[in-house]
């Protein structure tokens, strides 16, 4: 399985702790690669969940047993392969030590309207499981008990159930957490990632035959249309962070609300009075700095140097040369301009924003 080494160096610290710690959502080879990465950085390997075991799907008849010389053979090959891969791992971390070149800063890449914030403890994404479980364990309560008594229903169902409420959770989190904080998460994209992830596993698993029985198909198909909710806010707050005029919109939350409601469809119980609203929280349009951002993947804000316009090149998230041979001692200040400003000031050339960038001394 290909895990796209330079996929996991665009990765957030969260998220690649993310990976590494929860084996049991993952394909072995992602959550290695994840470790890999961020011992590359320098990083401590964070601890594996409590609990976390390989999920299956789907009840499998038990292996066939093995005679005693094949389990040997079996055994033999396991302690060779744990000597190789425990050498393997310690020629990789010493070589990443040694290695002058590589650095242990973290790689952050930011639209031209964020200014990069440092992440705090607020801003780790809990993974919801023992939430989650509560909801499973619910869920004996809210499908007859007939239905209940079939145990390769009953299995597929809890697990759908587990990934329906782990989304679901992170995704209301995210949104709050959103509305709550006074600048835009320079993680938001990485965290986006792993919800859409989660949100992958119900989806995926769904489209095999789960052998549901009638009520718990009718719950699942809720579940999926609060992915479909869900999923449209998260494009919306994508696209906010990418430069819209604001993170949390009307339609933010109103399509929050709509995926709040499904909830009760799938807990079978009748909706509130009254649901849950969003805060509308609009970004600043001007926000100064003391350093520049890092360019966004295909956007092309526009550079000034002292008011002197920069060209940079579209194909590549390079900053122009002058700006990027400034060290941060000659930098005095910087202004980031959302695009509706920028646009309004130096017209349609700033449409993905622009970068107003000043130093101590006057430059040539």
């Amino acid at each position: 399985m290909s895990t796209g080494s330079d996929s996991f160096t665009e990765k957030t610290d969260d998220a690649l702790c993310f990976l590494a710690s929860h084996p049991a959502l993952y394909h072995p080879d992602i959550v290695r690669a994840a470790q890999q990465e961020l011992r590359r950085r320098g990083l401590t390997l964070p601890e594996i969940a409590q609990g976390a075991t390989p999920a299956s799907l789907l009840e499998y008849a038990p292996e066939p047993e093995r005679s005693n010389s094949a389990r040997g053979l079996l055994l033999s090959g396991a302690l060779v392969a744990v000597v190789l891969l425990g050498a393997w791992a310690l020629q990789s971390t010493d070589a990443d030590a040694a290695d002058p070149t590589l650095s242990t800063e973290r790689p952050i890449s930011l639209p031209a309207s964020v200014v990069e914030q440092p992440a705090t403890n607020d801003d780790m994404m809990p993974n919801f499981e023992s939430l989650a479980q509560e909801r499973v364990r619910e869920a004996a309560t809210t499908v007859p008990a007939a239905e209940w008594r079939d145990s390769i229903a009953r299995n597929n169902y809890q697990q759908m159930v587990a990934r329906y409420w782990t989304a679901e959770y992170q995704t209301a989190w995210l949104l709050t957490r959103t509305s709550q904080r006074p600048t835009p998460d320079p993680t938001l994209l990485g965290k986006i990632n792993l919800i859409q992830e989660q949100w992958g596993r119900l989806t995926h698993a769904a489209e095999y035959d789960l052998k549901l029985r009638p009520v718990m198909q009718q719950r699942l198909e809720a579940m999926l249309l609060g992915h479909k909710r869900r999923n449209a806010v998260l494009g919306l707050l994508t696209y906010g962070f990418n430069g819209g005029d604001s993170l949390i919109t009307r339609e933010i939350q109103q399509g929050d609300t709509a995926a709040y409601a499904v909830r009760y469809q799938v807990l079978a119980t009748r909706l509130p009075k009254q649901l849950p609203l969003l805060p509308l929280r609009s970004s600043p349009d001007v926000v100064r700095s003391q350093t520049v951002p890092t360019r966004y993947p295909n956007t092309n804000p526009l550079y000034l140097l002292h008011n002197r316009p920069l060209a940079s090149d579209p194909l590549s998230d390079g900053l122009p040369a002058p700006v990027a041979e400034l060290s941060s001692t000659e930098i005095d200040s910087v202004l980031v301009l959302r695009p509706r400003v920028a646009t309004q000031a130096y017209g349609p050339r700033a449409h993905d924003g622009a970068v107003l960038i000043f130093t101590h001394a006057p430059h040539p």
